[in-house]
């Protein structure tokens, strides 16, 4: 009887655990759909702006065409059409080119910038919300703490997420820094309260892009 009940008990935390990690990884895809659709949205504005700019310009080239028809109309050949002909552009078309070059797409389609803002936003209403799987979804799982191993730092946030009845976190003052193309650097202050405690203080959270998309990897807080 005791076997039985050992495996009854082991398969309940196996499904437990199977549960959990499904939630986990559709709260995860929720989030990567919501900043798919702010990027998208940004792409849209860009290209909309692109195009609108590209109509302006296009106004001084269809004005320049025209003169050169009226002037081939009326018989006679201008200084411009001259210089074209031996060879030398025309400063008009100069600046439509340079024009032109400007409004060239930019190399980098979609700012990390936004993305992690958005993903910083998600982090604090996890935390808030004390969803424990969602939380830790946000951190690495190379992720360093200074004080404990990672394993032990995880019992430890679960712990604590548990514990606290309510807790709400204000964050100000958001400061990003890029280092390399997959580090972002974020500094901002924080005012955390809970029904167990409050305190005031500096938190930067370092970000690293991966194949899982960007994880914390690195947190650092100092009190006020």
């Amino acid at each position: 009887m005791e076997g039985i009940n050992l495996d009854n008990v082991e398969t309940q935390a196996n499904q437990l655990e199977q549960v959990n990690e499904f939630n986990t990884f559709k709260q995860e895809s929720e989030i990567e759909i919501a900043n798919l659709r702010e990027e998208t949205t940004l792409l849209r504005n860009q290209l909309a702006h692109l195009k609108a700019d590209r109509t302006k310009s296009s106004q001084p080239k269809t004005l320049l065409s025209s003169s050169k028809k009226l002037s081939g109309l009326t018989g006679h050949t201008s200084t411009k059409q001259k210089n074209k002909s031996a060879g030398i552009p025309d400063q008009q078309d100069k600046k439509i080119a340079i024009s032109e070059k400007k409004l060239l797409p930019p190399s980098k389609k979609v700012n990390p910038e936004n993305i992690i803002k958005s993903k910083l936003l998600h982090w604090v209403n996890a935390w808030e919300s004390r969803n424990v799987p969602l939380y830790l979804s946000f951190y690495s799982k190379s992720f360093n703490d200074p004080k404990r191993s990672r394993s032990k730092w995880e019992a430890y946030r679960r712990k604590s997420l548990k514990k606290a009845l309510s807790i709400t976190v204000k964050i100000s003052n958001i400061k990003i820094y890029s280092p390399s193309k997959k580090i972002m650097k974020v500094t901002f202050s924080q005012r955390f309260k809970s029904n167990r405690f409050s305190d005031i203080g500096l938190k930067e959270l370092i970000w690293k892009k991966g194949t899982r998309g960007w994880k914390i990897i690195k947190e650092t807080w100092k009190p006020r």
